[in-house]
């Protein structure tokens, strides 16, 4: 039996804050904290399934088809995840499940269990299937990781060695920032403010990070134009602090450099140069930068109420 997390549905699915369900809000893919797509599920799925092939068989039954049967596990693997399920369930080894039962019940927890079950499990399997001189399991996880470009992401202190372990890409604080930013940009008025930051994260989530930097660039120019209704966002921060908008020297200057690496770095708001094939901004710059967007929105619209 499983034991559900109470954030997670048996369907798989993570419930939904009252913003994401009524539409107010939602977060892209790398700020998604305890959730797991069905499609990351059944990938990660396949790579723990192929990294046991080698060590089940099947049963025979007569007349059946070539793939019939039960599976069963073969040494060391099934030593190995009995071990597990013992240490996981508190129990001795004489009472786990029969062999051929713990590759359903292993399926059944990746595919549908709470999402620290699935994480519990790929860590403690990558350093069993290390040891076995299988470095592909460590590198087919993180990169399939980064491509769905999940909120976790799969690493170690000395990689590509064990052990291994998944670490959030951000804080849950860094995901309330942000979904409050764009609740009281929509709440506000402010459309083209909330436009570019669901933009900016609709980007993130599919990987283009570039287009991200873009487009959280101009949620911060654009919550300050909105309101001024000046040219610049310098000229715009200017009027805000002579109207007696609380926003400290130290942070104006901040923007105001971030405004200008997104200027100056070519294929984020100009094309590239002919020496470059891509943008150099990649996830940690976009992740940064969107995370910093929806923190000076939030913040700029308190400032604005407490000003007001």
């Amino acid at each position: 039996m499983i034991d559900w997390h109470p954030q997670q549905r048996r369907d798989g699915q993570a419930y939904l804050t009252f913003s994401q369900r009524e539409g107010y809000a939602s977060l892209p893919e790398p700020l998604r904290l305890e959730e797991l797509s069905n499609a990351l599920r059944a990938e990660l799925w396949d790579i723990v399934a192929i990294s046991i092939k080698p060590f089940h068989q099947r049963s025979i039954i007569m007349g059946g088809e070539r793939d019939s049967g039960e599976i069963y596990l073969k040494s060391p693997m099934k030593e190995y995840m009995q071990r597990v399920y013992a240490q996981r369930h508190h129990i001795p080894l004489d009472s786990v499940p029969h062999d051929h039962k713990l590759y359903y019940i292993y399926r059944e927890i990746i595919l549908q269990g709470a999402f620290n079950e699935v994480f519990d499990l790929i860590e403690r399997f990558a350093d069993f299937v290390v040891q076995s001189r299988r470095y592909y399991f460590a590198h087919a996880v993180r990169n399939l990781m980064a491509r769905h470009a999940a909120a976790y992401h799969f690493t170690s202190d000395k990689w590509p060695l064990p052990p291994y372990r998944f670490e959030p890409h951000s804080s849950q604080r860094a995901a309330e920032v942000t979904l409050n930013a764009l609740q009281s940009a929509k709440e506000s008025g402010l459309q083209g403010v909330a436009k570019h930051l669901d933009q900016a994260g609709s980007y993130l989530s599919d990987s283009r990070w570039a287009d991200s930097v873009r487009e959280s660039i101009h949620a911060i120019e654009s919550v300050v134009l909105e309101i001024t209704s000046a040219r610049s966002l310098s000229k715009g921060l200017s009027i805000l602090t002579s109207q007696g908008y609380k926003i400290h020297p130290a942070l104006q200057e901040g923007l105001l450099k971030l405004y200008g690496y997104a200027s100056n770095e070519p294929g984020i708001r100009h094309s590239l140069d002919a020496t470059q094939d891509e943008p150099s901004v990649g996830q940690p710059e976009a992740m940064f930068i969107y995370a910093t967007s929806a923190a000076f929105v939030d913040y700029f619209l308190q400032s604005t109420r407490d000003s007001s």
